[in-house]
């Protein structure tokens, strides 16, 4: 009887920004790539295309597979997929509202605690307790989101849709050539919807992922929209959806130094619980962290700062 051989699994970068100080060629390097890149610069909308802020030695290699403007195309051709797609959006939007109202108050009341002092005999449990029921929050709001994604991709299936069947098989085409997939940052949710709706990891199959900013976000097992200091206010970070589920154990949070308040232990410890067991990774300028996909053991340099359940930020060498 032959022996059947498990098929590879695709090694995965994940970045911080890339505006001031980049990293991509050194991720590059690391994978050894060569020949060209496919590139995704769906979350920067109206400007997908115009790469032109990447580095040149990659710009010159970098095959942009064009999905918003491949998307904008099938909405134009295709009425029932758009008519879906913001059916999709409507539902969504009330899920997260009733999900923030809820989210709010146990959120303040677990930041009350933590902040409280204390005997921690009596404050702990109750700690522990009250972070519990933010998880528990979190896991339905991302069920219930999950459960509707499944309703539309059932609705939205690619072999009884020419126009994105048509899309589909040229990108493939496009990847088969290319030694890596680079996914940019940008706006979170419609780079996430982009890519699912074109199964753009499906038809990339074992390459390589270098992804950073938005990027590395959408490649976890779930999305957190994090900002303690918007501009409307006091921000409470949330849980938007399931992702692409490549990465385990492991919440990128590019620029966390400009969107955290990483000097308040309070807020600090209450993130890091609240997200456990994955470890809370800040990506900024610089910043790596590589593994493979499915896999828990990701290697995140000692420098890497991360986030701890007593508070601390703190190098990962430390832990």
């Amino acid at each position: 009887m032959s022996q059947q051989v498990a098929p590879a699994q695709r090694r995965v970068l994940l970045l911080g920004p890339q505006i001031d100080d980049g990293n991509v060629l050194g991720a590059l390097d690391d994978l050894a790539v060569d020949g060209p890149l496919a590139l995704v610069t769906a979350g920067w909308e109206e400007r997908d295309g115009e790469d032109e802020e990447l580095h040149e030695s990659v710009r010159s290699r970098a095959l942009n597979l064009g999905l918003f403007r491949r998307s904008e195309a099938v909405f134009r051709s295709d009425i029932e997929v758009r008519t879906v797609l913001h059916e999709r959006y409507d539902r969504l939007r009330v899920l997260q509202n009733l999900y923030r109202l809820r989210l709010a108050g146990q959120l303040e009341a677990c930041r009350e605690l933590l902040a409280a002092d204390g005997q921690p005999e009596l404050y702990e449990p109750e700690i522990a307790d009250a972070v519990a029921g933010v998880q528990h929050l979190d896991a339905h709001h991302l069920a219930r989101v999950a459960a509707l994604d499944s309703e539309i991709a059932e609705r939205l299936d690619v072999t009884r849709r020419p126009s994105l069947q048509r899309h589909m098989d040229e990108l493939r085409g496009v990847l088969e050539r290319a030694g890596a997939l680079l996914v940019a940052g940008g706006h979170v949710a419609i780079l996430l919807n982009r890519l699912r709706l074109f199964r753009v990891l499906d038809l990339a199959e074992s390459l390589p992922i270098v992804a950073w900013s938005g990027g590395a976000m959408v490649m976890g097992q779930r999305i957190v929209l994090f900002h303690d200091s918007p501009p409307q206010g006091p921000g409470d970070a949330e849980v938007l959806s399931p992702g692409l589920g490549l990465v385990r154990g492991v919440l990128p949070l590019p620029s966390a130094s400009q969107r955290l308040r990483l000097d308040d232990p309070a807020r600090v410890a209450l993130f890091a619980r609240r997200f456990a067991p994955d470890l809370c990774v800040c990506l900024d300028g610089g910043e790596q962290v590589s593994g493979f996909e499915g896999r828990d053991d990701w290697s995140v340099p000692e420098a890497c700062r991360v986030l701890r359940p007593d508070g601390a930020v703190e190098a990962a060498s430390l832990a």
